[in-house]
């Protein structure tokens, strides 16, 4: 390069290496650079994509694994007796199949009738639904039959809890009325209703294991303050007490291996455990259990 800093071309030899980019090689570099461009481009978009691919796997998997939780939790019973909360645990419960509903207080003006009343069509009712789906169940009003009763019978001694063919019959021949004006009637193809009178407390437990019943005990003050514990049916039956039908829907055992059943009983949800209570059965007496046939 001379000093005005022109280039110099040495004729016969070898010419020397420009530290320059040559201008006619310009446009090809250019090309180069973009076609560079888009490839890191893609790269990187790749890259993302892979990235966002496994966040979304990871969520899929996220979701699978949660769903079978999820219908866990959808599918699983609920139980409608309130835990209580001293360790004891619930080994049959009844109350999962939603064939019963909640515990009523009964109607002052049939008070000596609806207890029956109301352990019988709510028997009847369970053994009427317990195969049909949801749109096709029958609630079944206890009123109805507590009048029957009351009717026929006169006055509250004259009819006795452990015998219910009044209540049978009357179902059978008339029917039970709900609101809208159906009848319903137990048909002689459909399931009956048996009693079994003088039954002890190791086969009213084992009757629980497969069906709800009806039990009859002495309508007792200490039934009454029960609360939270469990009520001690007395060893001996007292006849000077009334009778008073409760609806047995589950059975457990208490930390120290005591054995109780669970009773929905017809005083209101401020009795007991909303509405319910546990029992214990001594085996030194018999007791009068009723029960749907299934």
């Amino acid at each position: 390069m001379d000093e005005e800093g022109e280039d110099v071309i040495s004729i016969g030899g070898r010419p020397k290496s420009s530290k320059e980019p040559n201008p006619l090689n310009q446009a090809r570099r250019d090309a180069r650079e973009r076609g560079g461009g888009r490839q890191r481009g893609r790269g990187q978009r790749g890259r993302g994509q892979e990235g966002r691919g496994d966040a979304h796997e990871k969520g899929e998997e996220r979701q699978v694994e949660q769903a079978p939780q999820q219908e866990a939790q959808l599918q699983e019973p609920q139980s409608k007796i309130p835990p209580f909360n001293d360790g004891s645990e619930i080994t049959r419960d009844w109350t999962t199949s939603d064939l019963f509903d909640d515990p009523i207080k009964q109607h002052e003006v049939f008070f000596f009738y609806t207890c029956a009343s109301v352990v019988f069509t709510r028997l009847t009712q369970a053994a009427y639904n317990k195969d049909k789906p949801i749109a096709q169940r029958r609630n079944l009003p206890y009123r109805h039959l507590a009048n029957h009763i009351k009717s026929v019978t006169g006055k509250k001694e004259s009819f006795s809890f452990r015998n219910f063919s009044i209540a049978k019959d009357f179902i059978r021949d008339d029917g039970i009325h709900r609101e809208g004006g159906y009848i319903w009637k137990r048909r002689d193809n459909q399931n009956a209703l048996l009693l079994t009178a003088h039954v002890e407390a190791g086969e009213v437990f084992e009757k629980l294991e497969t069906v709800p019943l009806r039990i009859i005990l002495e309508d007792r003050k200490e039934l009454h303050e029960v609360g939270m514990e469990i009520y001690k049916v007395p060893g001996k039956r007292d006849e000077r007490c009334e009778d008073h039908a409760l609806l047995a829907v589950a059975k457990g055992r208490t930390q120290d291996g005591v054995d109780f059943i669970v009773v929905q009983n017809s005083w209101g949800m401020e009795y007991g455990n909303n509405g319910y209570c546990r029992i214990f059965l001594p085996d030194t007496r018999d007791y009068d259990i009723f029960w749907p046939e299934w």
